[in-house]
This record gives C-alpha cells, structure tokens and sequence, in this order.
C-alpha cells in the first residue's frame, strides 16, 4: 500500500496473550500475522515491545488483583 503521509490504525488481535507470555513469543506472533505492519519505516520495534510489556504487566496485575484476566481500559 503507498504511503499518502496520512496516520491510520490497523488493529491486531492478541489471542493468544497470557499473563505468562512473553515478548518475544508474541513478537513473533505479531510480525508472522501482520508482516506488512512491520517495516521499520512504520513503526519502531521499541514501540511495540514498550506495549506488549506494557499489556503483560496489565494482565499480570489484574490476575494478582482477582479481576481475571481481562484487560480493561488499558
């Protein structure tokens, strides 16, 4: 798709993240359902490690918390 300098979403589901995931597994999740997504011209590696760390911890606090492992307002 050509770029048109324009910012847009695209949403990937993270089916199979756990709170005892890791971020390399899903990493690899990631870029082998959305290469496209992935050039280093879109977005930071960084970028996404920062968010799936993020997501983890999330999941991890609300497990400890009781709540399950629903994420909510992240």
């Amino acid at each position: 798709m050509p770029s048109t300098g324009k910012l847009y979403h695209h949403k990937m589901k993270l089916r199979r993240l756990k709170e005892t995931s890791t971020v390399e597994e899903q990493l690899k999740y990631l870029r082998k359902r959305h290469p496209l997504y992935f050039d280093i011209r879109k977005i930071s590696e960084e970028q996404i490690v920062d968010l799936l760390q993020r997501l983890i911890f999330r999941m991890r606090y609300n497990k400890e918390m009781g709540d399950g492992d629903e994420l909510e307002n992240v």
